[in-house]
């Protein structure tokens, strides 16, 4: 089994924190894949940390995990304790948002038997979707639609969902704790399968989303790095 392993300053030394290990069903049979961690959230002495790993120091914790200071401790729903992620699931972001953990990334069921698809809200006892969720992406080769949500961003009391989907809405979507909400339509899905949202940015006035897309203007479908919604 491939591993990863995370480590931590201690001084003037280095540290390991945490050994990662990474398999998944792939086509119906288990696989290993090299693992790694994308995510890290701060919340007073804890740690979480989110990515594509399976287990960590042995303990299974798939995709999410929780360092108390002194061991490592799994966000997993028992009544899915053994839950074994799809070959390539990844949790790219973690955020706080009305009291829940928020994690997004490209995944279908996040540790839990609940379909959770690109994002998911931890209730303390459980992986559970975002309302009715996001849905859309891009077509594979194989015809097959994938997609994703890269980023997070709190604005007016919602928090904005950014990367790969068309709905709600294309691109980006806001949720408000309660709802699932779509966003002014400046993607045009039309011209590219799903716009491709990496980043996005609240500033005071606007919040700008940065990646690669075709926007609206002025009646014609004009491919952008940067757009303000």
């Amino acid at each position: 089994v491939d591993e990863v392993v995370l480590i931590r300053q201690d001084g003037p030394n280095w540290t390991q924190l945490g050994a990662f290990e990474s398999f998944g069903f792939f086509r119906g049979r288990m696989e290993t894949n090299s693992g790694f961690v994308l995510a890290l959230l701060s919340e007073g002495a804890d740690l979480l940390v989110g990515g594509r790993f399976t287990r960590v120091n042995g303990v299974h914790s798939p995709l999410v995990a929780r360092w108390d200071g002194t061991q490592w401790n799994p966000l997993v729903d028992v009544s899915s304790a053994q839950h074994i992620p799809l070959s390539g699931d990844t949790v790219f972001t973690l955020t706080r948002f009305h009291g829940e953990l928020i994690a997004g990334g490209d995944f279908s069921q996040l540790a839990s038997p609940n379909v959770t698809l690109y994002a998911a809200r931890w209730n303390g006892t459980t992986w559970q979707s975002l309302g009715t969720g996001l849905a859309g992406g891009f077509r594979l080769f194989n015809g097959l639609i994938a997609g994703n949500v890269f980023t997070f961003a709190t604005r007016d009391d919602q928090l904005y969902l950014g990367g790969v989907f068309t709905s709600p809405s294309p691109g980006v979507a806001a949720w408000d704790g309660t709802n699932i909400i779509a966003t002014p339509g400046i993607f045009d899905p039309d011209v590219q399968d799903a716009p491709y949202v990496a980043k996005l940015v609240n500033q005071p006035d606007r919040l700008l989303a940065f990646g690669n897309f075709y926007v609206k203007q002025d009646g014609t479908n004009l491919l952008s790095n940067q757009a303000a919604l």
